[in-house]
């Protein structure tokens, strides 16, 4: 019984003995493996040169993108850049029967910032831009392309989507035709615009409903241009359909 007693007592001594030795602190210079018994008081080599440059990026595919950019940018490091745009006009019915249309008022493009809506506490609206950058005018001009747009690429067998990329800027241009407007010192807004829809009840009266418009260039185009490209060419082959119609009428922003 008594060496029962004493066999936990003596496992607790040798592990107290075993606990010491492990702790035991090593002596030792912080490094000494690394640089043996040389001097530590090392200095940093600082007489390497760095050399950095910019390079141009070749040409990127820029039909497809979810973000489009229309203007002139010049950074000090990087340079100017120049950004145009063609855009594709489609029908929102083909082959419409015009003279049931209303009577054409006005031709209005609108193109939307990146804005934010903010309401102050006198529950009033206001927008704040982004990713608009500068502060310079700039001109704007809006011509006809006389350029076809294909959705697929012939090479491919039309099996492949048709690429277009940011070095065909001057194939674009020399297609150019008709100008159809010029925007004269341009500056992006923060104001909203009031649109204003009317439409026709059951009963014959015409209603109308007026909504809110965020930030965005917003210019009046010449009706005239219109209504011979579309509503006096009712019942030919180019509003048939918009295949045809994305064949006849397209429209490049020229900055």
């Amino acid at each position: 019984m008594k060496i029962n007693n004493a066999l936990p007592k003596l496992l607790v001594v040798l592990l107290a003995i075993v606990l010491m030795a492990s702790c035991e602190e090593e002596i030792g210079t912080i490094g000494s493996e690394v640089i043996g018994d040389q001097d530590v008081n090392a200095t940093l080599d600082i007489t390497s040169t760095i050399r950095s440059y910019s390079k141009e990026f070749q040409a990127v595919q820029t039909n497809g993108l979810q973000i489009n950019q229309l203007g002139i940018y010049n950074d000090p490091v990087y340079g100017m850049s120049k950004v145009n745009l063609l855009a594709q006009v489609a029908l929102e019915t083909p082959n419409p029967s015009v003279n049931f249309l209303p009577r054409l008022d006005s031709v209005v493009l609108y193109i939307p910032y990146f804005s934010e809506e903010i309401t102050d506490e006198l529950d009033e609206s206001s927008y704040v831009l982004d990713s608009v950058y500068g502060t310079t005018p700039m001109d704007i001009s809006i011509f006809e392309s006389n350029y076809f747009l294909r959705d697929f690429d012939p090479n491919s067998g039309f099996e492949d989507v048709q690429g277009y990329f940011s070095n065909q800027n001057d194939l674009f241009e020399s297609f150019k035709g008709e100008l159809i407007y010029s925007i004269t010192d341009f500056l992006p807004s923060t104001e909203s615009y009031t649109e204003t829809t009317f439409e026709q009840d059951d009963a014959g009266d015409n209603t109308s409903e007026n909504s809110i418009v965020a930030p965005g260039i917003r210019v009046k185009l010449p009706e005239a241009f219109f209504r011979d490209k579309i509503l006096n060419m009712e019942g030919t082959p180019e509003l048939l359909n918009n295949n045809n119609f994305r064949e006849y009428l397209e429209v490049y922003f020229l900055r």
